[in-house]
């Protein structure tokens, strides 16, 4: 009758843990779910991000002009959701373009036609966007459509030959000017003149009647002269007048003919 009484007991002891254990199962159980967290988006707390030809705050954004016109591309980005935009492009006497828009998505791409903006003329661009969550993001930059025409190019060559030249009379020697690399109808030459004459050969071969030739305007020219004309070589009724300088003159010298504007500038260093 003892050992029964006892497992009686037991049994009684076993069902009140037993209910314990399944009480602080439901308790842990219940706190497990309040921790996880909710479903749905999350806060978005990052600011989105516009991007146009990864230029950077405050500096300048150079655009070749194209005849067909000219289009800035500009592109936003945000984690979530993107809301809206805005674009002001001007300079001190008003804004030239403004535009806002409401937008969707993470990922937007847009053009905005700038043909109408002058050539070669610095604007302030300033734009901005916003996501859903409120966030937003300024870009502010110069912007500058660059145009250039295309040049005719009047020589492709000039020398300097002559006696004062440094490789003299000899058209194996003759001592070439340099194009620049922003107009081929501008060229110089830097180095020794001696005493003697010069003129300019306009063509590459070696001979003294194959092209043209430039000429002072007069003979025995100080080389203050800034005038000058185009002869054909050997041509009989040309005259054959040259540049000069003296014993006291010669030294080292910088010259510019400007193709262009008819000019030549030859200045002792």
């Amino acid at each position: 009758m003892k050992s029964i009484n006892y497992s009686r007991k037991n049994m009684r002891l076993l069902k009140k843990h037993v209910w314990t254990m399944m009480l602080l199962a439901l308790i842990a159980g219940s706190i497990s779910c309040s921790e996880e967290a909710p479903t749905g988006l999350q806060e978005d707390k990052n600011a989105p991000v516009v991007r146009v030809n990864n230029v950077a705050e405050n500096d300048t954004l150079y655009i070749e002009y194209d005849d067909s016109g000219t289009l800035l591309e500009v592109e936003f980005f945000d984690e979530t959701q993107l809301s809206s935009y805005s674009i002001e492009i001007g300079s001190e006497s008003g804004s030239l373009i403004s535009i806002s828009q409401e937008i969707e998505g993470t990922q937007v791409l847009d053009f905005v036609d700038i043909s109408a903006l002058q050539n070669n003329t610095p604007y302030v661009a300033n734009l901005s966007v916003e996501d859903a969550s409120g966030n937003s993001s300024i870009l502010s930059f110069f912007l500058v459509i660059q145009f250039q025409e295309p040049v005719e190019v009047i020589f492709e060559n000039l020398y300097i030959i002559g006696s004062a030249a440094p490789g003299g009379w000899s058209l194996d020697q003759q001592t070439p000017l340099t194009a620049n690399q922003n107009n081929p109808n501008i060229f110089s030459w830097s180095g020794e003149l001696k005493a003697g004459e010069f003129k300019f050969k306009a063509y590459e071969e070696n001979d003294f009647c194959g092209g043209d030739w430039l000429h002072p305007t007069e003979a025995s020219a100080d080389i203050s002269s800034t005038e000058y004309v185009i002869l054909e070589g050997c041509a009989d009724t040309n005259p054959d007048h040259k540049w000069e300088l003296t014993e006291e003159e010669a030294g080292t010298y910088s010259i510019t003919i400007d193709l262009e504007n008819e000019t030549i500038n030859i200045e002792k260093q």
